[in-house]
């Protein structure tokens, strides 16, 4: 049946998947053959628009690369039946690719009414967003998982979910605080990170990226073994960085040693590598090594002020276990001497003046702090310390009186209680004790 243009259309659909996913073939050779396969169901059947799209689709591939033809078969099969989702969105990807934003979007809204639930529109509409740099392309590529199973939905919402946890904006903005919490982002993106790789098991980033979003899951022992596998398939220049966040899902489930000798096998060394280096040390109780490797990031590898103060704040907890107070005291002080100052080191320094009975370092340092009395982050631990201050000079009461202010501000908050419960068990008045306690 020579002139059967459905079997041609079927013939050509056969090589277009040799052309896709076989890897013995000659593709050159399968390409001609593709294309000649379908301008033979064209020629036999101009009228239907599957022929005319799946012509379009093989003048784009990278064999043929002829993009004048592919929108002239798209319009044709947009012309045979104009409420034609697919045609619509496979020429918008076709302007996509030629860098054409303004014609990619208005056709992929044509796609877009034509079927609302066709899901490459939706991703088309995603990559535009991306390419602009619009927050709203998280959105669309969310609402694309929802309709249907894409691989580039997958990847896409993945990597705007990541993209959004990192951004320093994402705390302050209740839009993305919506979309990740509310609607469940990181869960949903693991999902669909999880059939992704069902399909395509070898692609290294997608596993990194799985690891990722299972870490922020604290599914650590699922995490690691997708780190592992990435690992092991990565390149030169993967390998540094997964090896880092193997090595950081190790240090959480209490595997030191092996950390240690993930983060020496790194090769290009910096900042966040070197940091990773010194914290594995220290859970291993390598505390000298891991000191003199702060160090060494101290002086070579830390670039901003926050980094040298953070580093500062680091070694002084490690000598705090093996030099002493005084040696302490003297980074303590290098620490919040440096502009702008970093809350942590505040922090320790007031600990250190408790620990040691030092009520005149312990007053200073909580001066400057009262101003993150009502912080989300540092706020708790301000209270707690300006608490203990008076605890250590006897002043039960007024340790009592900042704690129950702190209650009035945070009733919800049970750190605080437990803390004032602890003090009144000090101050032997049960009562109080036995109702807070409640």
């Amino acid at each position: 049946m020579q002139n059967s243009a459905s079997l041609w259309h079927d013939l050509t659909c056969c090589y277009l998947m040799q052309l896709n996913r076989a890897t013995t073939v000659n593709k050159s050779d399968v390409a001609t053959k593709c294309y000649e396969a379908a301008k033979r169901a064209v020629k036999l059947c101009p009228q239907s628009w599957l022929h005319w799209n799946i012509l379009g689709v093989i003048c784009m591939t990278v064999y043929v690369k002829n993009y004048a033809l592919a929108q002239h078969c798209y319009v044709m099969a947009i012309e045979r039946e104009s409420n034609n989702a697919t045609a619509w969105s496979n020429l918008g990807t076709l302007y996509l690719y030629l860098g054409d934003i303004y014609k990619a979007n208005e056709v992929f809204s044509r796609a877009q009414r034509a079927d609302p639930s066709y899901v490459n529109s939706w991703v088309g509409q995603g990559l535009i967003a991306e390419k602009i740099l619009r927050k709203e392309a998280m959105d669309l590529f969310r609402h694309s998982t929802q309709l249907g199973y894409h691989n580039q939905a997958a990847l896409g919402y993945a990597h705007w979910v990541l993209t959004t946890l990192l951004s320093p904006a994402m705390k302050k903005d209740p839009l993305l605080i919506y979309f990740i919490e509310n609607m469940h982002a990181i869960p949903a993106a693991s999902d669909v990170l999880t059939w992704y790789l069902e399909r395509e098991p070898y692609d290294v980033y997608a596993l990194n990226t799985h690891g990722l979003l299972l870490e922020r899951l604290k599914l650590y022992n699922t995490a690691a073994k997708q780190f592992a596998i990435a690992l092991k398939l990565s390149e030169d220049e993967e390998r540094d960085m997964i090896s880092i966040n193997l090595a950081r899902i190790l240090i959480q489930t209490g595997k030191y040693e092996e950390a240690v000798a993930l983060c020496k096998q790194v090769k290009c060394a910096n900042f966040n590598s070197q940091c990773h280096l010194a914290l594995s040390l220290f859970k291993a109780k390598q505390y000298e090594e891991s000191y003199n490797t702060y160090e060494a990031a101290l002086h070579w590898l830390a670039d901003t002020s926050a980094d040298k103060a953070n580093i500062l704040c680091a070694m002084a907890a490690i000598a705090y276990m093996f030099q002493g107070a005084d040696a302490v005291k003297t980074l303590l002080f290098q620490c919040i001497q440096i502009k702008p100052p970093i809350v942590t080191g505040f922090l320790a320094t007031a600990a250190l003046g408790i620990l040691h009975d030092d009520v005149n370092l312990t007053s200073l340092v909580l001066n400057e702090l009262k101003s993150y009395e009502n912080h989300h982050e540092y706020g708790y631990h301000v209270v707690i310390l300006s608490a203990y201050h008076q605890v250590i000079q006897g002043n039960l009461t007024q340790a009592t009186r900042i704690l129950t202010k702190a209650i009035f501000r945070h009733p919800n908050d049970v750190r605080y209680w437990v803390r004032l419960v602890r003090v009144l068990l000090l101050d032997e008045d049960l009562n109080i004790f036995r109702k807070c306690a409640r």
